[in-house]
């Protein structure tokens, strides 16, 4: 509690507001309790207790009315209220970085993380080889970023260095050996900073769509996007799809991404593009011919879903690229 909430006054040290004379300590107290919480949900969530969470967040937003409670709580609910899944014991939650992330773990021997694009979820984007995978003897782990697929939101812009952070966590989380990592359009971007800054974490890496920076997208799709911005206004900024154009149109940055990072990483990569891609086609060749260990894979008469539309062509040379030594 950073304001009196009489008279809106900073607040300063002391049990009292300066300015009007109301007690602040037991308003304090309140707010405290509700942060505890809050917490205590968030590791029940993560734990699979989701009507405790329920029970824990009802209890919060009481003591401590905030809008950021109220969608932890919509998201809980609507975990509680969902009918069991045939296909149940694949799903996981793990707690990262404060806040709670579902990834799927299927399949038995070397493990294979997949990295969805923006606004998708790692089952719906690889549905076509997550089953062709684990045939193939991998584990999979397919984790959903915040503010998609499963994973609940969270306050503030979307990030690619929070999401690669929350991906390094996991992966740290579950101990498994480095680990081959597929990743798709913004997936693919998390791939090759995973690389890059995390280099243990991973053991070769496999990349579709990817733009290094907004300037390989299509002069007319970033103005599309910026006109969806203009429209929407302010007042959608907490929406996904307007934190998703703000993430597109100004990001990765050169901090995130780079020319210099990607000539550092000595993982082998397999870049994939469809010749017809939303990422320009000399961006994808600069990415090939930067990194030291690449293999070149276009696509014929393919667009920007390589993984969803062309699984044919792409889940052959995908299964023999990570069975390579």
């Amino acid at each position: 509690m950073d304001r009196c909430p009489n008279c809106r006054a900073r607040r300063e040290d002391g049990e009292t507001c300066r300015r009007c004379g109301m007690e602040l300590a037991p308003l304090l107290a309140l707010e405290q309790a509700g942060d505890e919480l809050i917490r205590r949900a968030l590791g029940q969530v993560a734990g699979g207790e989701v009507p405790a969470a329920v029970r824990a967040l009802e209890e919060a937003r009481t003591l401590h009315p905030d809008p950021f409670i109220d969608r932890l709580l919509g998201f809980a609910q609507t975990v509680q209220d969902q009918p069991p899944r045939a296909d149940a014991d694949r799903g996981r939650w793990a707690q990262v970085n404060g806040h709670p992330l579902y990834y799927l773990r299927a399949g038995t021997g070397a493990p294979v993380l997949l990295l969805h694009g923006g606004g998708d979820s790692g089952e719906h984007a690889f549905a076509n080889q997550i089953e062709a995978l684990i045939a193939a003897g991998h584990e999979v782990i397919a984790p959903d970023q915040v503010g998609q697929g499963r994973t609940p939101d969270l306050p503030g812009p979307l990030s690619y260095t929070a999401m690669m952070q929350d991906t390094a966590a996991l992966l740290e989380q579950l101990r498994l050996p480095p680990s081959a990592v597929v990743g798709f359009s913004d997936g693919g971007i998390l791939g090759l900073m995973l690389a890059a800054r995390y280099p243990e974490l991973v053991e070769r890496l496999a990349v579709s769509g990817v733009n290094l920076s907004p300037a390989g997208l299509p002069q007319d799709h970033l103005d599309a996007l910026q006109a969806d911005s203009d429209a929407a206004g302010p007042a959608a900024r907490e929406e996904l799809g307007a934190k998703l154009r703000k993430l597109w149109l100004h990001s990765p940055t050169a901090d995130e991404l780079s020319p210099a990072l990607l000539a550092a990483i000595r993982h082998p990569v397999l870049v994939m593009a469809g010749d017809q891609d939303l990422v320009r086609l000399e961006h994808t060749l600069v990415i090939y011919q930067t990194l030291p260990r690449a293999q070149l894979f276009i696509l014929p008469d393919t667009g920007h879903g390589t993984f969803d539309t062309r699984a044919g062509l792409v889940n052959p040379v995908l299964l023999q690229f990570l069975a390579r030594s």
